[in-house]
This record gives C-alpha cells, structure tokens and sequence, in this order.
C-alpha cells in the first residue's frame, strides 16, 4: 500500500511539475483534495437510504414516510427522466401511507407528459390512487395511455369499471386478465375478482333476470351476480337459487371452487345460534354509543330474511349488572353466543371468566 501510494504521490507529482513547475508536494495535495471532492460528490448523502426509495422496498420495509422524504429529496438532485421517477415513487410511498391527498397532488403536478421509460410505474401509482380517492374515471383514462396491459393493470381497469357500474365490461376485461394467468392459485383469486366486482355492482345489475350478454361466459356470470344481489339479505333463498344456477351452467368455471365457497359460506351464516346475548351499558355516560350498537345489531337482525330459525336475543345492562355478572347470567340461561361487553376492561374481565 505504501508503494503504491508512494507511486501515485511521484506520478503525480511529475505531471504537476511538468504543467506548473512549481513544488512537487504542493500539487500532490491538490491532486489529491480534487480526487476526494470528485469522490464526495458523486456518493449518496449520510442520510440518504438509495435502497428505501426503490418500487420493492417501499411495501415490504413500511416506512412510508421516511420513503417518500427521500425519494422526494432525490427528486430534487435528479433530473430528466430520473427526477420524475423519484417522484411518482414518493407518490406511491404517500399512497401505501394511506395519504391519498398529497399522492394525488404529486401526480397532478407530474401531469400527463411521461417519459416512456416511466409510464408503465407511472400508470400503475396513478391508477392505484385515483381508485382509492374515490375517482374511477381518472384510472380508465389513465389506462387508456398504456398501450398493452399486463396483469396488474387489467386488475385495476376491471375495478374501476365495476365502480361505475360497468359490470359486463368488468367481467370481460378479468376474462382476459384470466387467459394470461398461469396457476390455478392466481385463476382461483381472479374469480373471487370477478365475484366481488359483481356484488360492488348490484345497484346497476338488471333487476329482473334475462338475457345479459351475448356471450355465453359472461352471461353466467352476469347472471350469477343479478342472484347474489336480489338474494343477499335472504340466504336460503339465495342457497336455492345459486344451486339451480350450477345445474343450468354445469361447465361455467365458477363452478370449479369459487361457488362451492360462496355456499359453504352460506351454509354459515344461516347455522345461527339458537340464543344471543348483547352485553351492553344501556345506563351511564356511555348510553349513547351503547343504544345505536344495540339498534344496528337489531336493525341488521331482523333484515335477513329466510332463516331456517331466528335466533332469540337478551339484552343485559352491564351499567346495572357487572359485566361478569351479567355473562354469568346469560350462560345460565342457556345463551350460545355473546356479543359485548363495549369497553376495554369490561372485555378483559368477561374473557378472563370464559377461560375459567
């Protein structure tokens, strides 16, 4: 090492005096001060974590707002096309931390001028935020920008649509999504895509069942939908019709798995508990939260409709009973279900008295 800085220091040093003439130690400095502030300037700050502002790091490491500083701090180094991908990824750092605002805010001022090396980030941060801020026609017009969608964003295409109520225009845009799926696990998950778009579509499915498509595999789909929205708040009703459903669609993919879940869910929900005990605190200062608890829990109750049996429903004051007295009263007599109590420690209590 010695040697060869001792070389550095003489090669160095004859080109220095070559240029200049003047002393061989005084150029070596220099030399050398020129080299280190080169070097300086072209490493990453103390405080500037490169690997955090980065599409893989941003949601596995959760610093959302540390991610976005940086990535907003390197923006502000960068330039061209590398400054504007600081910023869309300081733009997904604040929509992964639910901060939907200033994500949006960043993106209206990128606007819609994208370097090509940027878009395809671009569309999927922009389509991802104006989804989740309640806008579904800003993520179709930003899609319409991207020329072939992969996966991911025939993901989010399909569920803007289904949030205007496009339902048949969400169902083909995940059928082709589907063809280029490869396992069934990812087959499987669109499905449940397909299924939950349906039910987010209700209020604009045909409120009568008929002809809903040209097309055979859409139609059942369609049709699968109109059912679990016309029967959602009867499940026996609605058990009935999805099983005649899979006897007129016996080939339609959703009968591989997603329908059978969808009635082994139903087969729970209608195995009601015969009794239900509500623990709340009807009387005292927390009377108010208590009674709208007790009116939805009432209110939701009794809408569902074509239940085998109704479960019976008691109602305890844990103000006027104590909240263990008042789970010990329910079990004697004969209650399967509890709900309640309302506060911290009345739940602390009651459970330490169920482990007994």
């Amino acid at each position: 090492m010695k040697q060869a800085i001792e070389h550095l220091g003489q090669s160095a040093g004859s080109v220095a005096h070559r240029l200049t003439g003047k002393s061989i130690t005084g150029r070596i400095a220099t030399l050398l001060a020129l080299i280190l502030t080169a070097a300086c300037a072209s490493l990453p700050g103390p405080n500037v974590d490169y690997g955090l502002c980065t599409p893989q790091q941003l949601p596995e490491r959760g610093k959302h707002q540390d991610a976005y500083r940086q990535c907003r701090d390197l923006a502000m180094q960068a330039s061209g096309t590398d400054r504007q991908r600081y910023w869309i990824l300081a733009a997904r750092a604040l929509y992964l931390g639910n901060d939907m605002t200033g994500a949006g805010n960043i993106l209206d001022r990128i606007g819609g001028s994208v370097d090509a090396k940027n878009l395809n980030l671009w569309a999927q941060v922009s389509a991802k935020v104006w989804l989740a801020s309640g806008q579904p026609e800003r993520t179709l017009d930003t899609l319409d920008k991207i020329d072939a969608l992969d996966a991911q964003l025939l993901l989010l295409k399909a569920q803007a649509l289904f949030r205007l109520g496009r339902a048949e225009k969400g169902v083909l845009t995940l059928l082709e999504r589907e063809a280029r799926l490869t396992t069934p696990i990812e087959v499987k998950e669109n499905q449940r895509s397909i299924w939950n778009g349906l039910k987010e579509s209700c209020a604009t499915l045909p409120l009568a069942p008929g002809v809903f498509s040209d097309n055979p595999l859409v139609a059942g789909w369609l049709e699968l939908g109109y059912l679990a929205c016309s029967g959602r708040n009867e499940p026996a009703k609605l058990k009935q019709n999805l099983e005649a459903w899979r006897l007129l669609h016996p080939r339609h993919p959703a009968n591989d798995v997603l329908l059978q879940e969808v009635l082994d869910n139903l087969d729970a929900l209608m195995n009601y508990p015969g009794q239900i005990a509500l623990l709340l605190p009807l009387t005292g200062g927390k009377r108010p939260e208590a009674e709208a608890i007790r009116e939805g829990f009432l209110a939701a109750h009794f809408g569902l409709q074509g239940l085998p049996t109704r479960p019976e429903i008691s109602i305890y004051d844990t103000s006027r009973l104590s909240p263990v007295e008042a789970y010990r009263r329910a079990i004697l007599n004969g209650t399967d279900f509890v709900v309640g109590p309302l506060l911290k420690e009345s739940v602390t209590a009651v459970a330490a008295e169920a482990d007994q």
